[in-house]
């Protein structure tokens, strides 16, 4: 029969591990959530999230995100209901747009899209059957 051995821990006053973990590692964990999962996950804990929150830029899904954040990554628009959304972002959420994931839209929706966007930042487009 095995002993099983524990090392003492290490009792950090007032904090926990994860507010120890530097910013670069808690930015690389949100890249594996939805905005609408890191504003409930992490949202209000403390001024330090809250400050990481409002400036990281976040994929956001119109058909899943409740929440827009301040700014945005990566857009997926895939319904004509969801355009509307998209007119109500502010400039400073569409200058940081760097993936462009659209389908089903008319061709008129996607001019109007198009003329509003800063196509300098983006990467990648991707327009599905129209």
């Amino acid at each position: 029969m095995g002993v099983k051995l524990t090392l003492p821990s290490k009792k950090l006053p007032c904090s926990s591990v994860f507010e120890i973990l530097s910013n670069d590692v808690i930015l690389e964990l949100f890249d594996y959530f939805s905005s609408n999962e890191i504003y409930l996950s992490f949202g209000n804990l403390n001024n330090r999230l809250d400050s990481l929150i409002d400036n990281y830029p976040q994929h956001v899904n119109f058909q899943f995100n409740g929440i827009i954040p301040h700014y945005i990554r990566s857009l997926k628009i895939t319904s004509r209901s969801q355009v509307p959304l998209f007119f109500t972002l502010q400039s400073s959420q569409l200058s940081t747009i760097r993936r462009l994931t659209i389908g089903n839209l008319q061709i008129q929706q996607l001019l109007d899209i198009f003329n509003i966007l800063q196509l300098q930042q983006l990467e990648y487009i991707y327009l599905g059957a129209c």
